[in-house]
């Protein structure tokens, strides 16, 4: 007997609701066989991928022939495999880079000078930079990001470490902690400048004290020739991200471009500038900035890649910059 507080459920409506519920586990059942069907199909076809990948690496020729930029390099295959995952598993074991010329070279589009550091790197394990000048080792050091070589970048000789050139350091500015943190003290005076010691790849600045309501601050690289540490000269001499307004100016011709501002997190940043990290970096010819990890793109792109590129600083007003890296 049915309870007093409990409807009754026939035999009708109890098969009415067997049904519905089969139906429904039947429909999930070959949902799931349906995504189960997928997901083998895509192993399937991965491991085919990963199979011809190693059957055209094992088809490569076992010396293999390198166009770098018009220079020619040749060396085995077990020594460009060398590291795990690198550009030339992707080139040798893809299907649509073949080798081309009379020479049956594959084509790399890179500047040659010093790229026999890296041959020698992939053979004997040691990045050797020994005798490059300060430009050779920068193209070494492309060379190895383009090629994915980047995990062992680490592991091997760092980029010489920099510091603000006491030398060309306007008047104005003061320099502490080894060089590496620079202070604006005076409010009048216009604007003053200051270079890097060394010529690097990439760079990475905190600005912990700057009022935005007083101070203007450009920050890129700049060539070390012609360069005036009075002056403004944001078009004649380098290449700057101009804050807090969040433009670009240049000695390519660049004046009053906006920059930076397609994030509301890089826009945030540059209205409050305080505190936060600009770091700048040139790779490839392309200069590129970023706010507090922010990546915002290429800036410029330098017509000339052998000029020798050094951090750079303008300011207009009081501020205190420590280098960070």
């Amino acid at each position: 007997m049915a309870s007093p507080t409990t409807p009754a459920i026939d035999d009708e409506s109890l098969r009415g609701l067997v049904t519905r519920l089969n139906a429904n586990a039947l429909e999930t059942l070959r949902a799931v066989d349906a995504k189960l069907q997928q997901w083998k199909e895509k192993e399937t076809a991965w491991k085919a991928l990963e199979e011809r990948i190693q059957a055209n690496i094992d088809a490569a020729s076992n010396l293999v022939t390198l166009n770098v930029g018009g220079r020619r390099f040749t060396t085995s295959k077990e020594t460009l495999l060398r590291v795990e995952g690198s550009y030339f598993h992707a080139l040798l074991g893809c299907d649509h880079w073949r080798p081309e010329g009379p020479e049956d070279a594959f084509f790399l589009d890179l500047d040659p000078v010093a790229f026999d550091r890296i041959m020698i790197f992939l053979r004997q394990g040691e990045l050797i930079l020994d005798g490059l000048c300060d430009w050779e080792r920068r193209q070494v050091y492309s060379a190895m990001d383009y090629l994915k070589l980047t995990t062992v970048i680490e592991a091997a000789q760092a980029p010489p470490a920099w510091s603000w050139n006491p030398l060309l350091t306007a008047t104005g500015l003061g320099l502490g902690q080894d060089d590496l943190r620079l202070h604006a003290s005076q409010l009048g005076g216009g604007w003053k400048a200051v270079l890097g010691s060394k010529a690097v790849m990439s760079f990475t600045l905190k600005l912990d004290e700057f009022d935005v309501e007083t101070c203007v601050i450009a920050i890129g690289f700049a060539p070390r020739r012609g360069f005036e540490i009075r002056g403004r000269f944001l078009d004649t001499c380098g290449y700057y991200w101009v804050l807090p307004r969040g433009i670009l100016w240049g000695q390519d011709g660049t004046r009053n471009k906006m920059y930076g501002g397609g994030s509301s997190v890089g826009r945030h940043a540059v209205e409050n500038c305080e505190g936060v990290e600009v770091s700048c970096r040139y790779s490839h010819g392309d200069i590129g900035f970023s706010i507090n990890g922010v990546e915002f793109g290429a800036a410029f792109h330098v017509n000339l890649p052998t000029v020798e590129l050094y951090p750079a600083v303008r300011l207009l007003g009081r501020a205190v910059i420590s280098i960070v890296a």
